[in-house]
């Protein structure tokens, strides 16, 4: 996933880009399949805590291949040293179905002062949804 920043993290804006989403499979011995799952969300985020490792809370709404209209939360460790975080998530569908997710990201700060893209890897790890994927 894909979010672009905008003074001081304030605002997640429409995410443009494919979000991968890892689904273990049941089946005993199968590979990790890697299913694209392309939308977009809009939401807000905020900060807590004392630099350099802060918290981000996150609440979007959306839509999305596979689920329709969604939401999503989040909370994640951010490390401003590094520009990496980590971080638990859970997706939900427009008919209550959801989606458990950990995630690993990192920032790449951009020319405009204030913006940094922030690329993120979410890992389904539960959830009724996930036996869709």
């Amino acid at each position: 996933m894909k979010r672009t920043i905008l003074n001081g993290a304030v605002a997640v804006l429409a995410v443009v880009a494919a979000m991968l989403l890892t689904a273990a499979l049941a089946v005993p011995g199968a590979a990790q399949n890697l299913i694209p799952f392309k939308g977009h969300i809009q939401g807000q985020e905020t900060h807590i805590g004392t630099p350099p490792i802060i918290t981000g809370n996150g609440s979007c709404t959306g839509i999305a291949t596979v689920v329709g209209q969604l939401s999503l939360t989040y909370q994640e460790t951010i490390d401003l040293r590094t520009a990496t975080g980590t971080g638990v998530a859970q997706l939900i569908a427009a008919n209550g179905d959801n989606i458990h997710l950990t995630n690993t990201g990192s920032a790449d700060l951009v020319s405009t002062p204030g913006f940094a893209i922030i690329t993120e890897i979410n890992t389904i790890t539960g959830g009724p949804l996930s036996q869709s994927f």
